[in-house]
């Protein structure tokens, strides 16, 4: 019994560099889609569930990926 899931990766900054990766990714067998969200926005948030939803289904898994803090010295 296999079970699939389809995937979707958000990015903030370059929409190049992450269509770039997100090519590279493929090179190495791995498939998913890619939305662009500033998670900093609440609104833009629920746009990008909205948009999710309306063009791949319902989310059954959400895996936050809080990312690298950069701090300043």
């Amino acid at each position: 019994f296999k079970q699939e899931a389809r995937v979707v990766v958000t990015y903030k900054r370059s929409k190049e560099e992450a269509l770039r990766w997100q090519e590279n990714q493929h090179q190495l067998g791995y498939e998913f889609d890619i939305f662009y969200v500033d998670i900093t926005d609440y609104h833009a948030c629920a746009e990008l569930i909205a948009e999710v939803e309306s063009r791949l289904g319902r989310i059954d898994i959400l895996v936050n990926n809080a990312g690298i803090t950069r701090d300043a010295k």
